[in-house]
């Protein structure tokens, strides 16, 4: 969501909608994978990349079906408190799910190789083109975890003009999330605090009038 010019609501609403659609992608892979093992009486959830896969499926569509509701405005301010506690959980889960994707990814890649060196439909030896297509694409992956994780830990999550970047703007974008939960929660204690000051003051002035 750093990359759209927009204000904060419409950045999250916008960042939260690619999650949701992404569930749905997730759920339709699975379903996708279980029907061509029984069309073609395959086993179901016995290798290593079949273990891994179901894990970082189910757990990411419980992380961002509940990281939705608490950070989309479901629970609005009397859910600061649930939102201050779950903040890590979320970035912990966010990077739990990042690594079993890759791992997914990975071992699924190698499992089919090998399924085909079974069978004698691939040549995996001798500097075959079957096995540089492999090994590139597995190499592929790990730059891609590698570039991610770089991009969470180092570029600032506001994009501006350089000579514009605050102290603020350069805060990781880990960072920049416990920072901003932080604010929130204390616009929105100072925010409570003035609506109780504006009910006394009321108050005051209805007894005077009575008076």
């Amino acid at each position: 969501s750093s990359g759209i010019n927009a204000e904060y609501g419409v950045n999250k609403f916008v960042h939260n909608a690619f999650h949701l659609v992404a569930v749905g992608f997730v759920i339709f892979g699975l379903y996708a994978v279980f029907k061509y093992h029984d069309d073609f009486s395959i086993a179901n959830l016995y290798s290593l990349h079949s273990w891994i896969g179901i894990i970082t499926s189910v757990s990411y569509i419980i992380w961002a079906l509940f990281s939705t509701g608490v950070f989309q405005d479901i629970y609005p301010k009397k859910g600061l408190g649930l939102r201050k506690w779950y903040l890590p959980l979320h970035i912990v889960g966010g990077m739990f799910l990042l690594f079993g994707a890759f791992f997914a990814i990975e071992t699924g890649i190698i499992e089919k190789a090998l399924f085909r060196v079974f069978t004698g439909d691939l040549l995996y030896d001798e500097y075959s083109t079957e096995s540089w297509v492999v090994n590139v694409m597995c190499l592929a992956v790990l730059v891609a975890l590698l570039f991610l994780i770089y991009v969470l830990y180092t570029v600032p999550r506001v994009l501006v003009a350089p000579s514009k970047i605050t102290a603020s703007d350069r805060q990781p974008i880990i960072a920049k999330e416990v920072a901003t939960a932080e604010l929130g929660e204390a616009a929105a204690k100072a925010e409570e605090e003035e609506v109780i000051y504006e009910s006394m003051t009321e108050a005051s002035t209805s007894n005077l009038v009575q008076q």
